[in-house]
């Protein structure tokens, strides 16, 4: 499948908004953001129109797929290290000393955090840096597509459940326990570091033609008729 068509707004701003009608398709393809601020408030009306046009949605993950006690169960049950393990135990001494310093930017405590799974405090460091700069889930491009979505009645398919998600993470350092857990976590400081601002230069973007090398940093959603769903890797 060829997606072509970029649909533009007014002015010098555009939509990262593809179709695929000169293929004599009917699907759509959006570029989304996960987490935003008030630049983010509201879809672009092109979108909106996209997705009155269509009967079904498909995203990455449907948030409310899951309420906040299913999730909360999951973190607890994947995210968590053995009684007899801790922070402490799987990280080395420069490693840990360095994690917490980093913990304590952002008024959290690493006793406190003691039993988390290495792979789970790095999604933690990621979404702490997010709220410290006004970011929020509620506020992406995608969750507000669902929303739009559910109010006009569009039928909605998550192709990830949160459980899938948080088991990639568990299961890839099950199956690969030699993965080197300070360098994990190293990694991750260095990223939330180097590129603080990637969230904001997204946001930015998201507003200016987007070409495809920006559709990189982003995560892609189909808007798409039922009868033309098909592997999602033959999309691009």
């Amino acid at each position: 499948m060829n997606f072509c068509g970029l649909i533009a707004s007014s002015g010098v701003q555009a939509v990262p908004l593809w179709d695929n009608k000169a293929d004599n398709g009917d699907d759509y393809l959006v570029g989304t953001i996960h987490v935003g601020d008030i630049r983010l408030r509201d879809l672009p009306i092109e979108i909106k129109k996209a997705i009155d046009q269509v009967e079904v949605i498909v995203v990455e993950f449907d948030p409310s797929s899951t309420s906040t006690y299913q999730r909360e169960f999951l973190m607890a049950k994947l995210g968590m290290l053995p009684a007899d393990e801790s922070l402490q135990t799987v990280l080395s001494s420069p490693v840990y000393r360095k994690l917490a310093k980093v913990l304590l930017e952002f008024n959290v405590d690493i006793n406190t955090v003691e039993q988390f799974r290495p792979w789970f405090l790095s999604l933690m460091l990621v979404q702490l840096t997010y709220e410290m700069q006004g970011l929020n889930a509620d506020r992406g491009v995608d969750v507000q597509i669902v929303n739009y979505a559910r109010r006009q009645g569009k039928k909605i398919i998550g192709l990830e459940t949160f459980e899938q998600q948080l088991r990639m993470f568990d299961d890839l350092f099950k199956r690969y326990p030699n993965i080197n857990q300070d360098d994990l976590i190293l990694d991750t400081i260095d990223e939330i570091e180097t590129n603080v601002d990637l969230p904001i230069q997204m946001m930015d973007a998201y507003g200016l033609l987007v070409t495809w090398r920006h559709l990189k940093k982003y995560i892609a959603i189909r808007l798409i008729n039922p009868n033309s769903i098909r592997p999602l890797n033959k999309c691009f």
